[in-house]
């Protein structure tokens, strides 16, 4: 009786531990798509280089030079997800990215300008991966590919494209 006892509140202990939280898509996606991590840098656009805040289970908050750049995660089917980005005054951009047609993600170091690494970003899949979401819904195919200027390395993006892909393997 008493080692069942023992054995229970061991297992009680490992399901507290943070290493067995869920795993979090849509900081997953912010990484990978965007560069995004909490308390990490980031550059967006022509707007400069700034720091970046977790401002919600699906939200970043990007603090630039010019202004905040806000980007919102949502995930209307399983494993497609949306990134809508958006400065004060400036149109709102959604791009659709569809996990499910994903095979694979490549990351490529470009070197460092000045201390953030340009990383070169590739998703390898058939179809519509990547879509732009134009204002009436609509989406407009997209290349796969894109550089992000961040904090994170190319390591980094290769831990969260794994975590994500555990997530939503390819069907």
């Amino acid at each position: 009786m008493r080692r069942t006892g023992i054995i229970i509140a061991a297992l009680a202990s490992l399901w507290a531990l943070p290493s067995l939280a869920a795993p979090d898509p849509y900081g997953l996606l912010a990484m990978i798509t965007a560069g995004l991590s909490d308390g990490g840098q980031v550059a967006v656009g022509q707007s400069g280089v700034g720091k970046v805040a977790r401002s919600g289970p699906k939200a970043f908050l990007a603090n630039l030079p010019t202004g905040q750049a806000g980007f919102l995660y949502d995930q209307p089917q399983p494993c497609v997800f949306t990134q809508t980005s958006q400065m004060k005054g400036q149109v709102p951009l959604t791009v659709q990215f569809n996990m499910n047609l994903v095979t694979g993600m490549e990351f490529a170091d470009q070197g460092k300008q000045g201390n953030l690494n340009l990383i070169a970003i590739k998703f390898d899949g058939d179809g519509e991966i990547v879509d732009f979401i134009d204002a009436d819904g609509n989406p407009q195919i997209a290349q796969p590919e894109t550089s992000i200027l961040t904090s994170l390395n190319v390591d980094q993006l290769n831990q969260a494209a794994a975590a994500l892909h555990a997530i939503c393997p390819n069907k």
